[in-house]
């Protein structure tokens, strides 16, 4: 099927939706824009294996892979751009197609958009071009006239290794529980990798989590609980949040604290993490944590809920407090 400028037709596979961009000549940057339901910039992403997306560039083509079901529902339209082409660009997904010729190459190019329709999502012919280069197509989508992109936050991951938690490493699904913490974290922030600690009575900071590692990290780096050669078989949270306190006091930091649940205080616990700067989400492997009190930068989640959910549902569990806490607080890079 070939689209006509201004044409749209529904997408049959949102599950793995594969798009390319593709241009005649040109050193051209492809972009992908991240929209809200008000046409206003989320994002600027490009992806890695088993998130929403993936990424490849050659000289003369762009390929997006896009799993449209795991997208936050934020994101209303992704928009698809290119910089700088020269002669032909055009657009192709499933059997659909789409071209512009007769481009200057002092512009940038929307060359289509994916976006949500009634319970699917439908693509669209745009062909416009943008007098400029990025900052002139990134205010198009009412973003700040600053040319770069705001800080994104930090991201620490703290895993209970304790002895409590053992059955869940082993039955595999603490390991499924970490790809989900870090695919859900792309979307707050595109560098893609993010700090890990291991805790029991000891505590231990591992390597970094990456785009190359993520799928296999926790069943790599784990230690085994035990007295001699391992993190001890209690836990106790106050030794390495004394660490994570002091260490991000100064940047915007986002926490995913696992923790099997058995605090002494809790309550205690938790009013002490409400005075810092960071956003706490403190997962509960086993049981639940506090007595109910609602604080601004923490949320409690039970496992047990996560489990019984899909991918997407699990990210936008994860995603939505932190991106309320980010808009009430500063320029959120994910805006409600």
């Amino acid at each position: 099927m070939i689209l006509k400028k201004g044409a749209n037709t529904y997408l049959q596979q949102i599950n793995n939706a594969q798009l390319e961009l593709y241009w005649e000549a040109g050193q051209v940057s492809p972009y992908c824009l991240l929209l809200d339901k008000n046409g206003e910039m989320i994002q600027v992403i490009a992806g890695f294996e088993e998130a929403p997306f993936l990424f490849e560039q050659s000289d003369k083509r762009a390929q997006y892979s896009i799993n449209l079901n795991w997208l936050p529902v934020e994101i209303s339209k992704l928009v698809f751009a290119c910089l700088k082409p020269s002669g032909k660009v055009g657009m192709a997904i499933e059997d659909i197609r789409y071209e512009v010729s007769h481009l200057y190459q002092d512009s940038a190019i929307v060359i289509g958009e994916i976006y949500r329709y009634k319970n699917g999502w439908k693509i669209r012919a745009v062909g416009e071009a943008v007098k400029g280069g990025r900052k002139e197509l990134l205010q198009l989508y009412y973003f700040s006239e600053k040319e770069e992109l705001p800080a994104a936050p930090r991201i620490v991951t703290v895993i209970d290794a304790s002895i409590h938690n053992q059955e869940l490493f082993e039955s595999g699904n603490l390991q499924k529980l970490f790809k989900d913490l870090f695919i859900a974290s792309s979307i707050v922030n595109p560098l893609l990798e993010m700090d890990v600690y291991f805790f029991a009575v000891l505590h231990e900071k591992g390597v970094k989590a990456t785009k190359e590692n993520f799928q296999s990290y926790v069943q790599n780096h784990y230690p085994q609980p035990g007295y001699f050669n391992g993190l001890g078989l209690e836990n106790d949270e106050g030794p390495i949040l004394d660490e994570l306190i002091e260490e991000y006091r100064d940047s915007e930091t986002i926490y995913y604290f696992l923790t099997s649940g058995d605090i002494p205080d809790p309550d205690l616990l938790l009013t002490r993490l409400a005075g810092t700067n960071g956003f706490w989400e403190m997962i509960v492997l086993n049981g639940e944590i506090g007595s109910g009190t609602t604080y601004r930068n923490i949320k409690v989640i039970p496992y047990p809920k996560l489990s019984t959910m899909k991918a997407g549902e699990i990210h936008q569990t994860l995603l939505r407090p932190i991106n309320i806490w980010r808009s009430q607080t500063k320029e959120a890079l994910v805006r409600i």
